[in-house]
C-alpha cells in the first residue's frame, strides 16, 4: 500500500508530536530533579554567604560602636586632666603673683596648701609637683611618697619615668600606667605639664571607670539582636578566652574556657586562638546550643578583637534554620513542579490540537504542491521539447567535454550524438571565430556567470558554416558551486545573411547605383586622415521635377550619376549621391588645389552638354560646395553649398574668414553646446528679487536663464536665444527653466515668481501644455506670472489670447515686460487682462538725466492705475532711480540695488 507525500507528512507530524510530548514529559521531570539538586546547593551556599555577609557586617559595625565608646572615654578623661592642670597652672600663677613678697619655701607651702584645698569629689582623682630632678614635691593623696625622686624609686612604673623624663624634656607629657597601691594594681592616667620651675601632674584612677563603662556596653548588648531572623547575639571574651559576657548563658561569665570543647569534641576557644593569631576577624563552625533548649547544633560563628580592652566580640548564625529554610523551598519547588507537569499536559494538549490542524493543513498544500510539481513537471518536458526544437542545446563538463546534445544540435552540425559525447566542445569550432573570444567566454562562465555573445561554428563536412546566438548557463550545486555547464544557441545564420544583404542595400543608392550617403559617413567616419568632399547640387531641380514630374527626373538623376560616375570614379576616393539632387565626390588623397581644380573640371564637364528628356534636351547647371580637413568635414561642406546657393557662385571652398560662414559657424557651436548643455542640465535658472515699494520687502522674483560653460562660467541668454529660436531647441530650453524653476518654488509659496515667455513660446501647443501640467502637479498657478516680451509684435492674437485665458482661469497673473522698447499697444494690455506693466530699464535708467523719461513713467503709471494695472520698474540700479520711481507711483522695483540674479534666493 502507497501513501501519497501529503498523507505520510501528516502520519509522520502524529507521530512526531506524541514522541515529543512523551520525551518532553520524562525530561522535564527529570531535568527538573537535576535543576532542584543543584538549585538547593546554590541556596545553601547563597543562605550561607548571605548570613556571613550580615554577621560580619553587624559585627563590625558593634565592633566600630564600642571602639567609638572607647574612644570618647579615654578623649573625656584626658580633657578632665588637661582642665585640671590648666586650672593648678592658673592657680600657682596667681600665687606667684599674689605673693611675690614671700620667700620661695614660704611661697610654695602656700601653693601646695592651696592646691591641697581643691579636693576631688572621690579618690580616685590626685595631684603631685616635682621639680626638674624629678623630686616629688607636693601629692594631694600620699604624703608619703613626698621627697622621693620617681626617676630613680623602684616605687614608680617605667611609665611613668618615661612620661616625667618627656615633660622635663619638653614641657609636656601624657601617659597611661599601672601603679600598685596597698598591694592591689591600678591602672592610672595622668596629665603633665611644666609651670615655672615646677612640673605638675594630674591624675586618675580608671579601672572602676573602665569597669562601669564596661557594664554599660554589656548591658546594651544584653538584648541586641542580629541576623535575618533577628535571632543573632553577641559574646565577649578576653585574650585569655574568659567569658566576659554572654546573654543566655550566664554561668560562664567569669570562666576560663580555653579548655572548653563542643559535644563533637572541638576545643573552639582554642581555635578561635589560633585563627586570630595573625590577624584580628575570623570565621569558623562548631557545633553549640540553641537558647532556651537543650539542642544543640551546628553553628557559623564571626570574631573580631577590640585591641583597646583586649577583647573579641563574637556572633553567629544556626544551620538548623537554613535546614527549615531548604525544606520550605523543596516544599514550594514541588508545588511548583507539579503545577508545571499540569501546565506542560495542557500545553501539549494545546499543541496536539494545533500540531494537528497543521498536519492537516500541510498535508493539504502538500496535495496541492504535488499537483503543481506534477503540472510543472509536464510543462518543463513541453518546454524541453520546445527548446529542442527551436535551440541548439548541448551540455558539457567544467572542462568543455560534451556530455549531452539535443537532436537540432545534430541536425545542424552533422553530427550524431555518439560521435561527440566525451569530446572537446571545439570539434564545431569555426577557424576565423578570434581566440579573445573564447578567451572572454571562459572567464566569465568559470566566475559564475552568464555568458551571451554569438560564435561561428563548422559542420562535420567542413562545408558548410553557421552562426549561433549563444547563452552558457554555469548550473550549480545546493552549495553555489558550478558543477557544469548548458549552451543554449538559435541558429541565426539567414538573420546575418539578411542583415549583409541589407546593409549593402543601405551603402547602395537605389536610384543611381551610386554609393549612398551611409556609406560616405562610414567612410568620413572611420578615415585616420584628412580628407577632401565636395557637395554637389542641380540648380533650381525642383522646376524640372514640377516640369517633367517626378519620373523624368528620376532619369535625369541617374544621366547626372553615370556622367559623374565615369568622369571622377578613378581620380577619387569614392562618388556618391546624398539625398534627391545632391551629389558628392570624397578623396582622402592629393592636395586641396588639385580637388578643386577637379571639382571646377567636373562642373563644367557635367553643364556642357544638354541631358534627354523624353524627346527634347535640357541644360542643367550646378552648385559646389567643397571643404578639407579631418573635423565636421561634412557640415562645413553643407555650409559651403548653401553659401554657394545663396551667393549665386558655382563653387564655394569653405573658410572659416567668410562672414556669412562664421555666422553659420557660430550658430552651429552654439546649437552643439546648447544641446550639451541640456543634456548635461547647465541650462539653469537664476532668481532676481522683486521689491515692493509699498511693504518695503521683496514678494516676488523673476526667473532668468542661463547657460553654465563647462568651466563653469556664467552666459546670459542674449548671447544665444535667437539662435536657438530658429531651432527645435528653443522649447526644450523653455520647459527645462520651467521644471527647475517649479521644483525650486514648490516649497517657498509665500513668493511668487514669474517666468519670461516669448511669442514663439505662446504659440508652441507642446510648451504650454507642459507648463499647465508641470504648474497643476505642484499647485502653483497662484504663485505664478507670465512675463509676456513687449518689444515682439503679437502675431497670432486670438491664439495667444485663447492661451492666457487658460492659465488666467486657474490664477496666473500676466505682465507685459519690457514695456515701451517697442511695440507699445495700449489696447492690447486691456485684451490680454494684464496684471502687470514692467517699464523697460532704458526708460527707468535715463530718469536721472531726462525730463522726457519721467513724464513718459508718469503717463504709463497714470494709465496703469486707473486700469487696476500694477507697475514695475526695471534696471532700478542706485538709492536715487529707486527715490525718483516711488515719487512717480511705482508700484514694485527691480534691479542690481534690489539684488542681483543668484542661484538661490
Amino acid at each position: 500500500m502507497r501513501f501519497s507525500l501529503s498523507k505520510l507528512s501528516f502520519f509522520n507530524s502524529l507521530f512526531t508530536i506524541l514522541v515529543i510530548s512523551i520525551a518532553l514529559s520524562i525530561m522535564a521531570g527529570y531535568e527538573y530533579n537535576a535543576f532542584y539538586e543543584k538549585k538547593k546547593e546554590e541556596l545553601k551556599k547563597e543562605y550561607i554567604e548571605k548570613n556571613k555577609r550580615l554577621l560580619q557586617e553587624e559585627v563590625a559595625m558593634e565592633v566600630k560602636r564600642i571602639n567609638n565608646i572607647i574612644s570618647d572615654f579615654y578623649f573625656s578623661v584626658f580633657s578632665i586632666l588637661d582642665s585640671r592642670v590648666h586650672m593648678i597652672e592658673s592657680l600657682i600663677h596667681s600665687q606667684i603673683k599674689t605673693h611675690q613678697y614671700l620667700k620661695n619655701k614660704q611661697l610654695n607651702k602656700h601653693i601646695f596648701d592651696t592646691i591641697n584645698s581643691l579636693n576631688y569629689s572621690n579618690a580616685d582623682n590626685y595631684d603631685f609637683i616635682f621639680n626638674e630632678q624629678g623630686e616629688i614635691l607636693f601629692h594631694s593623696l600620699e604624703k608619703r611618697l613626698e621627697g622621693l625622686n620617681i626617676l630613680e624609686s623602684s616605687e614608680f612604673a617605667p611609665e611613668l619615668k618615661n612620661s616625667v623624663k618627656k615633660v622635663i624634656k619638653d614641657g609636656e607629657a601624657s601617659a597611661g600606667y599601672v601603679f600598685v597601691r596597698n598591694g592591689v594594681k591600678r591602672k592610672i592616667y595622668t596629665d603633665m605639664k611644666k609651670v615655672n620651675d615646677f612640673f605638675i601632674a594630674s591624675c586618675v584612677y580608671i579601672d572602676n571607670l573602665e569597669a562601669e563603662l564596661q557594664k554599660n556596653i554589656f548591658k546594651s548588648l544584653e538584648y541586641s539582636r542580629l541576623g535575618v531572623d533577628r535571632k543573632g547575639y553577641f559574646w565577649v571574651t578576653n585574650s585569655e578566652n574568659v567569658m566576659l559576657f554572654h546573654p543566655f548563658q550566664k554561668e560562664l561569665i567569669s570562666k576560663n574556657l580555653t579548655e572548653l570543647k563542643t559535644k563533637n569534641g572541638v576545643a573552639i576557644f582554642k581555635e578561635v586562638d589560633k585563627l586570630l593569631q595573625d590577624k584580628d576577624e575570623a570565621f569558623l563552625t562548631y557545633d553549640w546550643q540553641v537558647p532556651d533548649t537543650d539542642e544543640y547544633a551546628e553553628k557559623i560563628a564571626y570574631v573580631k578583637k577590640i585591641p583597646k580592652w583586649d577583647w573579641v566580640l563574637g556572633s553567629g548564625f544556626y544551620l538548623k534554620d537554613l535546614d527549615e529554610f531548604l525544606q520550605n523551598e523543596e516544599k514550594k519547588q514541588k508545588e511548583f513542579l507539579d503545577t508545571l507537569i499540569l501546565k506542560i499536559l495542557l500545553i501539549v494538549s494545546v499543541l496536539f490540537a494545533i500540531v494537528l490542524s497543521i498536519s492537516w493543513y500541510i498535508s493539504q498544500r502538500f496535495e496541492e504542491e504535488e499537483g503543481r510539481q506534477k503540472r510543472h513537471l509536464k510543462l518543463l518536458e513541453q518546454y524541453k521539447q520546445i527548446l529542442d526544437l527551436s535551440a541548439i542545446v548541448t551540455k558539457t563538463d567544467l572542462s568543455g567535454r560534451i556530455k549531452e546534445v539535443n537532436s537540432l544540435f545534430e541536425q545542424v552540425s552533422g553530427y550524431k550524438k555518439e560521435e561527440v559525447i566525451g569530446k572537446a566542445h571545439r570539434i564545431v569550432r569555426h577557424p576565423s571565430t578570434p581566440k579573445e573570444t573564447f578567451e572572454d567566454m571562459w572567464r566569465v562562465i568559470q566566475s559564475g556567470n552568464v555568458w551571451r555573445g554569438v560564435l561561428k561554428n563548422l559542420s562535420k563536412n567542413k562545408k558548410r558554416s553557421y552562426i549561433n546566438k549563444t547563452i552558457i548557463f554555469p548550473i550549480k550545486d545546493e552549495f553555489d558551486t558550478t558543477i557544469e555547464y548548458i549552451s543554449t544557441s538559435i541558429d541565426i545564420t539567414e538573420i546575418i545573411e539578411q542583415r549583409d544583404t541589407l546593409q549593402n542595400l543601405f551603402l547602395t543608392d537605389a536610384l543611381t547605383g551610386l554609393a549612398s550617403r551611409i556609406k560616405l559617413l562610414n567612410e568620413i567616419n572611420k578615415s585616420q586622415t584628412s580628407g577632401f568632399l565636395a557637395l554637389i547640387d542641380i540648380a533650381r531641380f525642383t522646376e524640372v521635377n514640377d516640369m517633367f514630374g517626378n519620373q523624368r527626373g528620376d532619369d535625369i538623376l541617374k544621366q547626372v550619376a553615370k556622367r559623374l560616375f565615369e568622369f571622377a570614379n578613378q581620380r577619387v576616393d569614392g562618388v556618391f549621391r546624398m539625398y534627391a539632387d545632391v551629389f558628392a565626390l570624397y578623396s582622402k588623397k592629393g592636395r586641396k588645389e588639385e580637388f578643386e581644380s577637379l571639382v571646377r573640371e567636373l562642373l563644367a564637364q557635367l553643364s556642357l552638354s544638354a541631358y534627354k528628356v523624353l524627346k527634347s534636351e535640357i541644360n542643367l547647371n550646378f552648385t559646389a560646395g567643397m571643404a578639407y580637413g579631418d573635423v565636421e568635414l561634412m557640415a562645413y561642406a553643407d555650409m559651403a553649398l548653401k553659401i554657394a546657393k545663396k551667393t549665386n557662385k558655382d563653387l564655394i571652398v569653405y573658410d572659416k574668414n567668410i562672414s556669412i560662414a562664421k555666422q553659420f559657424e557660430e550658430n552651429h557651436i552654439w546649437m552643439k553646446k546648447l544641446s550639451h548643455a541640456i543634456r548635461d542640465e547647465r541650462i539653469v535658472p537664476f532668481f532676481q528679487p522683486i521689491y515692493n515699494l509699498r511693504s518695503k520687502k521683496i514678494e516676488k522674483y523673476e526667473v532668468l536663464m542661463r547657460y553654465i560653460e563647462e568651466d563653469g562660467k556664467e552666459v546670459s541668454p542674449y548671447s544665444f536665444i535667437e539662435i536657438a529660436k530658429k531651432t527645435r531647441i528653443y522649447p526644450s530650453l523653455t520647459m527645462s527653466v520651467v521644471e527647475q524653476a517649479v521644483s525650486y518654488f514648490k516649497d517657498k509659496t509665500a513668493y511668487s515668481f514669474s517666468i519670461n515667455l516669448t511669442l514663439e513660446d505662446l504659440l508652441n501647443k507642446e510648451s504650454m501644455d507642459y507648463i499647465y501640467t508641470t504648474l497643476k502637479q505642484h499647485n502653483l498657478f497662484a504663485n505664478t506670472i507670465f512675463e509676456i516680451v513687449e518689444s515682439e509684435e503679437l502675431e497670432s492674437f486670438e491664439d495667444v489670447e485663447k492661451t492666457l485665458k487658460r492659465f488666467k482661469q486657474k490664477g496666473v497673473q500676466i505682465a507685459i515686460d519690457d514695456f515701451g522698447s517697442g511695440y507699445s499697444n495700449y489696447s492690447y494690455l486691456l485684451k490680454l487682462d494684464v496684471d502687470f506693466i514692467k517699464i523697460d530699464g532704458s526708460i527707468i535708467k535715463d530718469l536721472l538725466t531726462k525730463a522726457s523719461a519721467k513724464d513718459l513713467v508718469s503717463s504709463v503709471v497714470q494709465f496703469a492705475q486707473k486700469s487696476g494695472i500694477k507697475t514695475v520698474a526695471e534696471f532700478v540700479s542706485s538709492q536715487e532711480i529707486s527715490k525718483i520711481v516711488q515719487e512717480l507711483g511705482v508700484d514694485y522695483a527691480q534691479g542690481y540695488y534690489y539684488g542681483k540674479p543668484e542661484k538661490q534666493i
